[in-house]
């Protein structure tokens, strides 16, 4: 999938927790869609933490839309985030908010 933030840098505040590496902070930006099973090794995992990831586009670019693909497997604890912040910078030091969503789904499966 294209997108402006294909390819882009990818700088994370905390890193994931070992057991769930993923391939990397790139698998943010890479486009691909991962497996729906957590054991492919290519999700990444955060226990305890929040992740804070920036992603530096390069110049300013007209964002008109932000996705995320998360993963909820209970059983084995992993559950969604509770919400999801989206804040833009013009120098990459001062960030402004521009979106929240709050997660609506139960933190258990049916």
């Amino acid at each position: 999938m294209s997108h402006a933030a294909r390819g882009k840098p990818v700088t994370l505040t905390t890193l994931p927790d070992p057991r769930y590496p993923g391939v990397g902070e790139a698998a943010l930006t890479d486009g691909e869609v991962d497996a729906a099973d957590y054991r492919a090794g290519e999700w990444l995992g955060f226990e305890g933490l929040d992740l804070e990831a920036v992603i530096d586009l390069g110049e300013p670019t007209e964002i008109r839309m932000v996705t995320a693909r998360c993963l909820q497997a209970t059983g084995v604890g992993i559950y969604l985030p509770t919400r999801l912040e989206v804040a833009l910078s013009q120098d990459g030091r001062q960030f402004e908010p521009a979106a929240e969503v709050k997660n609506d789904v139960a933190q258990k499966e049916p």
